[in-house]
């Protein structure tokens, strides 16, 4: 079981728990928020992440401690765009993925912050709900 938590700079929460497969250093796991859409996280080598949603929605995050990258977004609807991709914070353990980054389009900055506990039990996602946050 996994259990994905984000936050953004509007207070805008996502919180849900689901069922995972990991191959080798890439965990896939369904989008609870898109239909048809799954998420994947490839933890790299270097320690940097590479978080995409494919489905309905598709959008790659580079996400590297420190360094400016490119993302992209995509939907069914035909809405499509860049983005600047500026990671803050970044620690990977074996069951808890922190990550706090910052998204730019056309200027406008918005702070992301990215949570994934891995085959915690779901006692945790009750305490996530009442705003107790991990840091």
């Amino acid at each position: 079981m996994i259990t994905f938590h984000s936050v953004d700079s509007d207070g805008n929460k996502v919180i849900f728990s689901e069922n995972y497969t990991r191959k080798d250093n890439i965990i896939i796991f369904n989008d609870k928020t898109s239909p048809n859409t799954q998420i994947e996280l490839t933890i790299n080598d270097d320690n940097s992440v590479l978080f995409c949603r494919r489905g309905e929605i598709n959008m790659f995050l580079p996400l590297s401690l420190g360094e400016k990258k490119i993302g992209h977004y995509s939907n069914k609807m035909g809405l499509e765009f860049n983005m600047e991709v500026l990671t803050t914070k970044l620690n990977i353990s074996s069951n808890k993925i922190s990550i706090e980054y910052e998204l730019a389009v056309e200027n406008v900055k918005q702070h992301h912050k990215l949570w994934l506990l891995i085959n915690w039990c779901l006692i945790i996602l009750k305490i996530l709900e009442k705003n107790v946050y991990f840091k």
